[in-house]
């Protein structure tokens, strides 16, 4: 089952929301979009990644490798998904695990 371009349309302007209260620091607000959209689209890379970027401003650490985990396993990582898990190693001191991720980052770009 196909989704209808005005259906993507939707997906996409709701990102789009997502993202621009990310930047106003609207965190809930945000992580309540991208929580949407996970309904719409389960297997979301990019979605997780940004709650997972949500979850490092706030502190939460550990929630936030669990989402960069699952973007990881949602699709093809990009290299600013490498970069944040290789920050969030590093803001636990874990500076092995962040130089790795770093090194991912650099891979693929």
């Amino acid at each position: 089952f196909k989704k209808t371009l005005p259906s993507v349309n939707k997906l996409k302007k709701t990102y789009a929301e997502a993202r621009l209260l990310e930047r106003r620091k609207d965190f809930a607000g945000a992580e309540s979009l991208y929580r949407e959209l996970l309904k719409e689209e389960p297997k979301s890379r990019d979605c997780y990644h940004r709650l997972g970027v949500i979850a490092a401003v706030q502190g939460k650490l550990d929630e936030a490798r669990q989402h960069y985990q699952t973007a990881l396993q949602c699709s093809t990582p990009t290299p600013d998904l490498w970069s944040d898990i290789g920050y969030c190693f590093h803001l636990q001191n874990k500076g092995v695990e962040a130089e790795q991720a770093l090194r991912q980052a650099l891979a693929i770009d």
